[in-house]
């Protein structure tokens, strides 16, 4: 197992501009590019911003297998305010359905500086290899001599 561990930017120019031109009732889903693991190209993360209707912000976690499962990933979403950070989530060491980790509702109007917005995401996750795993299990168990449901034979018959 191999604990991986990513951060991320997204900035978003010209905030006011986005939101003047929504009309009162419509609403706007922004999303950032995938960030991920050359190692791991079977992950991927997301951030996910709604303006209109009530403003909000989630991380969308993508794979393996792009089911929306329930997932335990370490995480933070901060607000670039220069030179602090200001935390919007991070995980609850719960079970989370992995396309809405994190949803939370935000004030845009305090996070905004000079028309501009910086997201800031952590993500550490956990990277198992199965075959790798079963191998390393499997050695063990025949060493210590620990096979106690079948027989091995050796040689031939």
């Amino acid at each position: 197992m191999e604990t991986l561990a990513f951060k991320f930017d997204w900035p978003i120019y010209n905030l006011k501009n986005i939101r003047d031109s929504l009309s009162f009732s419509s609403y706007l889903h922004l999303t950032s590019e995938r960030f991920s693991s050359s190692e791991f190209p079977t992950f991927g993360w997301e951030l996910h911003l709604t303006l209109g209707c009530g403003d909000a912000i989630w991380l969308c976690q993508i794979g393996p297998d792009n089911t929306n499962t329930l997932v335990n990933t370490k995480y933070k979403i901060y607000a670039k305010q220069f030179p602090t950070l200001k935390l919007i989530a991070k995980s609850t060491y719960k079970f989370e359905k992995q396309n809405k980790m994190g949803y939370s509702t935000i004030s845009l109007d305090s996070l905004t500086k000079n028309d501009s917005l910086i997201f800031h995401c952590e993500v550490e996750f956990d990277c198992y290899n199965l075959t790798l795993d079963l191998q390393k299990t499997y050695r063990k168990m025949l060493e210590n001599e620990t096979l106690t449901d079948f027989v091995i034979k050796v040689g031939i018959r």
